[in-house]
């Protein structure tokens, strides 16, 4: 490769070329295109010199960068203009596409909606993602944008139309379309056993025959992943899931340990086992499970949320609230922290400070009927 001199490629693996944006550097903490080169400064110098360059109020490109951005940290009215976002064709489609996966964080009828209108894009990355978002749709819902596009004339798209068909019900895909979708179904399955060298392909071929009901095949992929790379956390994580689901808890709970002597402090085994023993009712083995999930990923609010309710349940409130606290500090807009930050205040007799967090929480849930109906019982009003 030439010796790079002024401008270069940044390292993105979508190896595009982009106009500089430091400014976005300094705000959102992405790379730039000036940095790459001038190691020696940081974004708010080279910020400052496109500024003085080009002046103050040039009209910026990668607008939609603020509305991922929003969309991520679910704040209010995200929602909209995300689908502003989905909804502008002079938009990449792979901007498009993302603002399609974004679409998973705000669950509901109108993410539906939104995923029917991109399901019949004209670009077939659009159409792809349509499909990945299914993921957190039950299989009786997405059954017919899946079917829609089994028959693709685009292979990525048709092969994962495919994928989101395992496990559908008989009863919710028409007759006359069962052959299309099995052979979409068998696509998907060939296309992750020409990759058969690869832990993820059977890590995804057994989530495809776990959801299909097959969890003897499912195992037996997962099993096959881990063989080939022993510390392969997805694989893990996956088979213990497996495991729970058809009764074994004890399997599960093996397993996850297995994975953390291959994986010693992976966060999401430690998180998984750490659910493992509450719902054993191991408390007291939980907690320093989930604390060090939580402490090792920082910046998942999920994993914080779970460990500031075991402490609770374990009696330790004020603990509880400052793990919550600290958390919303990084995701302030997260819908479970504020529902449990407002119920561990009112229990705590602050009602003020309840009433603070379930009004933000309405502020970003407005078609929640449970966070309106907490507000209510706070005496914050509301009239849903």
């Amino acid at each position: 490769m030439p010796t790079r001199t002024y401008m270069a490629i940044d390292p993105r693996h979508d190896h595009s070329l982009r106009v500089p944006r430091p400014d976005l550097s300094v705000r959102y903490g992405v790379p730039n295109a000036c940095n790459g080169c001038h190691t020696h400064q940081d974004a708010a110098w080279a910020a400052g010199v496109i500024e003085q360059a080009h002046g103050p109020t040039r009209k910026g490109f990668q607008q939609f960068l603020a509305v991922l951005v929003a969309s991520r940290q679910g704040a209010p009215g995200s929602f909209a203009t995300l689908a502003t976002l989905l909804g502008d064709s002079a938009q990449p489609g792979i901007v498009r596409a993302t603002a399609v996966a974004e679409l998973t964080r705000h669950p509901g009828p109108a993410m539906l909606t939104l995923l029917q209108q991109a399901s019949a894009d004209a670009d077939p990355l659009v159409r792809r993602a349509a499909l990945d978002a299914l993921d957190v749709v039950p299989p009786a819902v997405r059954a017919p944008l899946a079917d829609a596009l089994a028959d693709d004339a685009v292979k990525g798209v048709r092969v994962f139309a495919g994928r989101m068909l395992a496990g559908m019900p008989e009863d919710v895909v028409p007759r006359d379309r069962r052959v299309v979708d099995a052979q979409a179904a068998a696509e998907y399955v060939a296309a992750e056993q020409a990759l058969a060298e690869l832990p993820e392909s059977h890590t995804n071929l057994g989530s495809f025959f776990a959801e299909d009901g097959d969890g003897a095949r499912a195992e037996a992929e997962l099993r096959t992943a881990i063989r080939l790379e022993p510390d392969w956390v997805p694989a893990y994580a996956n088979l213990a899931d497996l495991q729970r689901a058809r009764g074994r808890d004890a399997d599960a709970a093996a397993i996850l340990t297995e994975g953390l002597a291959a994986v010693p402090d992976d966060p999401s085994l430690l998180h998984a086992l750490g659910l493992t023993r509450v719902r054993e009712q191991r408390l007291a083995d939980a907690l320093p499970l989930l604390g060090r999930a939580a402490t090792a990923r920082p910046d998942d609010a999920r994993f914080a949320y779970v460990y500031g309710v075991a402490l609770h349940q374990a009696g330790r409130e004020a603990e509880a609230m400052s793990v919550l606290r600290a958390a919303l500090t990084r995701a302030p807009y997260d819908r479970d922290l504020l529902s449990g930050l407002a119920t561990f205040a009112r229990a705590a007799g602050d009602a003020k400070a309840a009433r603070d967090y379930a009004r933000t929480l309405v502020a970003v849930a407005p078609d929640d009927a449970a966070a309106a109906a907490l507000l209510r019982e706070l005496g914050g009003g509301g009239s849903r």
